[in-house]
């Protein structure tokens, strides 16, 4: 099939034009892939130092309970020293009042509610469990860490209280608060179940009138299939997701296995399932792992004890279909701008084209006319291009042959 000048002229104008802008869409829709990939790592790890800061404030909350107890059974001097069933000094074991108990009651209840607590335990200078009553003679805290960190701050006349996360074990948890929250500890996912629990908790001493350690409160909160109204997780994912409820969550772990989570329902919460990223480091950093059948760009902060060791997680996940979502919205986009640009160009290039070609259509038909001898219309074609040039040769030829043939007439006829 032959092309005529004008069909060449547009089909050149669109490949002109359609070409390089294919190649800037492209590479556009190549960096916005890579900012997208780059600010979605900023922002998942931002969101995990969000997370590790909003861990860290209930961890105050806990810390000023326990501190707010001691002061009062401190002020109220409800602790009262008792004699030791071996013979020792009587100041190493102190008790609680039938008269004073209901105060302490009160105080311990008071704390629990206006704190959002799931326990407030109150031992003697040995560890030895006092309230709630006991009727395990074995109750006793003497093996928590935080229980002997304070100790030896007293003793070394520090008497601030002290707060960290603590890995409980279900009889510890029992002590504290009953059979149904060593209950609520036990988490069944991916491996053995697990029936230790990450507890945020925190210990301030009961000093007496001399600087003595009288007693210690010991406050809590379980973060094991926390119930949504103490839950952690669920405040963090409020927190930082609003608007994301079903794309992402909050996880915290112990070691590296989910123990109170809220991602969507069809992961069940995440709760049991394991943290499968290897890479992970004391700051948080963002990558990929699966949950269930989906992806998720996860970033998490560490979870540590009062000596500083890392014993479980708290980290953010987001469904990488979101971002997915987000960069397809922004593609969809540039190839909308890049086809209207190509339809707009397309048509001016038609319209160039008409414009183009108009006089050289009307040249091709004015030397038809003249080689069928039709000499008296004149060539009206004004241009300041080689076309306007090749119309006034093709008009002083017109009229140089009409002159020529005129002259040829009027001889004949002579």
């Amino acid at each position: 099939m032959k092309l005529m000048i004008k069909q060449k002229l547009i089909i050149f104008a669109a490949l002109l034009i359609l070409i390089p802008m294919l190649l800037s869409a492209a590479l556009i829709g190549y960096i916005v892939n890579s900012n997208i990939e780059s600010q979605s790592a900023l922002s998942v790890e931002k969101d995990a130092r969000v997370a590790e800061q909003l861990y860290k404030s209930r961890l105050l909350t806990v810390l000023q309970a326990a501190q707010n107890s001691a002061q009062a059974l401190s002020a109220q001097n409800l602790l009262e020293s008792a004699p030791s069933s071996g013979g020792g000094d009587s100041k190493s074991t102190v008790r609680i009042s039938d008269a004073a108990r209901r105060r302490v009651k009160d105080i311990v209840e008071g704390s629990i509610q206006a704190s959002n607590l799931d326990f407030v335990v109150i031992v003697d200078a040995t560890g030895k469990i006092i309230h709630p009553q006991q009727s395990d003679a074995a109750a006793s805290v003497k093996d928590n860490p935080l229980f002997i960190a304070v100790q030896n701050s007293v003793a070394a006349k520090k008497i601030d209280a002290l707060a960290s996360s603590v890995k409980e074990p279900a009889t510890a948890l029992k002590y504290y608060a009953g059979e149904e929250l060593a209950k609520q500890a036990s988490v069944k996912g991916e491996g053995p179940p697990l029936s230790e629990g990450l507890v945020i908790e925190a210990a301030a001493p009961i000093i007496s009138t001399n600087g003595d350690l009288r007693g210690m409160v010991l406050a809590g909160l379980l973060i094991n299939n926390a119930k949504p109204e103490k839950s952690l997780a669920d405040y963090i994912k409020k927190t930082l997701y609003p608007e994301l409820l079903d794309s992402a969550g909050a996880v915290i772990a112990l070691g590296d296995t989910v123990v109170s989570g809220n991602l969507p329902i069809q992961q069940g919460g995440g709760i049991g399932t394991k943290i499968k990223r290897k890479d992970l480091k004391d700051v948080p950093s963002a990558g990929t792992e699966m949950v269930g059948q989906q992806e998720y760009k996860t970033a998490y902060a560490p979870v540590k004890d009062i000596n500083s060791q890392v014993i479980g997680r708290v980290g953010v996940e987001i469904k990488q279909s979101w971002f997915n979502a987000v960069l397809n919205r922004v593609l969809i986009i540039i190839f909308l701008i890049v086809v209207f640009f190509l339809i707009v160009a397309t048509v001016v290039a038609v319209f160039a084209a008409q414009r183009l070609t108009r006089p050289i259509v009307e040249l091709t038909e004015a030397s038809h006319q003249i080689s069928l001898g039709k000499l008296d219309q004149a060539i009206q074609i004004k241009s300041e291009d080689e076309i306007g040039q090749l119309a006034e040769a093709l008009e002083r030829m017109r009229i140089s042959l009409k002159q020529a043939l005129e002259r040829l007439r009027a001889r004949r006829g002579s």
